[in-house]
């Protein structure tokens, strides 16, 4: 590399890494330690939205690498459980700055090593207790009863209840008193319907709450070695493979791409084809101070992959990721909108027209 793009590189790390940390590593854990160089605040910022600038400022993949503990070739230590020392926003910037400009990576007095317990064998104990688990927080879920007589208290179904107990009592004191012999019928028609339309609103609700729960392993690299894990086992500074069909599970950056292509409609609400270019390419357009507008290097959680085979390095997890804030937000009961209440208010006017 030129001395002219050692100095974009020297200029972009030096103006935008430290100056972008206010409070870093403030809310990591319950005692506040963070012994890397990112809390997962910063992280979520580089997706929400995405934000290029913000990922050359952290020193693109290698400075990423360095400050999660990972790499990006071999990925997590499979036995990395307590990690020692903390690495400064100022090693970051010198990795990345050095990694840019030459093959090797600076021997620094902090290099990541993993210090073992002799207390507590959890593996990537660290790792959990800063960025926490790939695992959104349980929320009580209503049962098919309760779902049912949701279903079945609306003031219409109410009132046709009310009017069909009427018309099938006249049906069966005429039948009774030897005068019509098919007038029920009308009234059993009815409590039929409304059973299958609650029947049917309570399995539509039923499936819908159960439909994001998350069962299956994906593949990742731990300890230079291709293997599967939970999903809920997934962790900060995992390699995850990512093929045809995938659903993304966490945000990340992408490492290698070989015709990656994604559909982000879950998350952005946009159905287009989203090309994915490597972090690589990324950070050397900005390095040489070109245009990378068009180039996106994020793999945003729930996104389905639809061509291409990559790897990608997982930076937010859980209710931190994408897909977590999405479903932490449809969790939490909203006020009815506008247009529902006064439909609810039309719903009321015909069911007292109905009883008049």
């Amino acid at each position: 590399m030129s001395t002219r793009d050692s100095n974009n590189s020297e200029g972009i790390l030096t103006s935008a890494v430290v100056p972008s940390v206010p409070g870093l590593g403030a809310e990591n854990g319950p005692d506040g330690a963070n012994c890397f160089a990112f809390s997962p605040t910063q992280l979520n910022e580089l997706f929400n939205p995405k934000s290029v600038e913000g990922f050359c400022s952290l020193g693109g993949l290698y400075g990423l690498e360095y400050g999660l503990r990972t790499d990006l070739t071999a990925g997590l230590q499979s036995d990395e459980s307590l990690l020692s020392g903390c690495i400064s926003l100022e090693d970051v910037k010198q990795v990345a700055l050095a990694k840019t400009t030459r093959s090797q990576r600076p021997l620094l007095s902090n290099q990541v090593h993993v210090a073992r317990s002799k207390t507590d064998g959890l593996p990537f104990h660290d790792r959990v207790r800063v960025f926490g688990r790939n695992l959104l927080p349980a929320t009580k879920r209503k049962g098919f009863g309760r779902l049912l007589w949701d279903a079945y208290n609306d003031r219409i179904i109410l009132l046709l209840t009310a009017a069909a107990v009427v018309s099938l009592s006249l049906g069966i004191y005429e039948a009774a008193s030897g005068q019509s012999q098919v007038d029920w019928i009308e009234g059993v028609a009815v409590c039929v319907a409304i059973f299958i339309v609650v029947s049917a609103t309570a399995v539509n609700d039923w499936q819908k709450e159960r439909q994001f729960k998350v069962d299956r392993e994906v593949r990742v690299i731990r300890s230079n070695q291709s293997i599967m894990v939970h999903i809920h086992d997934l962790t900060v500074g995992d390699i995850v493979h990512l093929e045809p069909g995938d659903c993304a599970p966490a945000d990340g950056v992408v490492v290698t791409s070989y015709g990656l292509r994604c559909d982000e409609s879950m998350a952005t609400g946009e159905s287009d084809h989203i090309e994915k270019h490597t972090g690589f390419e990324v950070f050397d357009m900005a390095t040489a101070k070109v245009s990378n507008e068009d180039m996106d290097p994020f793999i945003i959680s729930g996104s389905k992959i639809l061509e291409g085979l990559g790897t990608y390095l997982v930076l937010s997890v859980g209710p931190n990721s994408t897909h977590g804030r999405i479903m932490a937000g449809l969790a939490v009961e909203s006020d009815p909108t506008p247009l529902q209440v006064k439909l609810s208010r039309l719903a009321k006017w015909i069911g007292w027209f109905g009883l008049g």
